[in-house]
């Protein structure tokens, strides 16, 4: 089976051995079309603070993903690395076999939603703003909770029914409410 690891689309791709998955996340600079030889393929310009690389987006994946491959978002890549002695540049060939957003990914590889809580948070908006998230028939996630004021500090063990769907919507919530510092999604 391939090695597998999410670090950043250029120094993760790079550093790959011959026919290596790689998850490549990152920010889409560039989408580019054109017809090949087996159909239409899409070469999509990833870039992250290390870097920028190229993958190339065909067949079924293209299908299953064209709607999401635009420019200026970020997007979770799945692909396979392998030389590429023909072509120029670094001399590595990125084919996806999988192209996720930034939602797709936390419902699909989200662990659990951990928050840190202080005094001055407004635990009763945290209340409604959760229960609120937790659409049925939907991906769920744990929620893990830490709580720390001048004298003590904890963790809180929270039931299992406050799971709650990982959306963007909840994120920016969250964040708004809380700040964003004391908002973590665990992978």
């Amino acid at each position: 089976m391939p090695k597998k690891s999410a670090k950043s689309p250029r120094r993760n791709c790079r550093n790959s051995n011959r026919k290596t998955a790689c998850a490549s996340p990152g920010f889409v600079t560039a989408v580019r079309t054109m017809m090949g030889k087996r159909g239409k393929i899409a070469f999509v310009s990833l870039e992250d603070l290390s870097g920028q690389v190229e993958i190339m987006v065909g067949g079924q994946t293209l299908e299953n993903c064209a709607d999401c491959l635009k420019a200026d978002q970020v997007l979770i890549i799945e692909s396979k690395v392998s030389r590429d002695d023909y072509g120029g540049g670094d001399g590595l060939r990125i084919l996806a076999n999988q192209v996720m957003t930034l939602q797709t990914a936390r419902e699909r590889y989200a662990r659990s939603l951990s928050l840190a809580l202080a005094p001055h948070h407004d635990i009763g908006g945290l209340v409604q703003l959760l229960a609120a998230h937790q659409l049925p028939d939907t991906p769920r996630i744990p929620l893990q909770l830490s709580y720390a004021n001048e004298k003590a500090s904890g963790r809180l063990q929270v039931p299992p029914k406050w799971t709650v769907t990982p959306s963007s919507a909840l994120f920016g919530e969250l964040e708004t409410l809380l700040g964003s510092r004391s908002v973590r999604v665990n992978w």
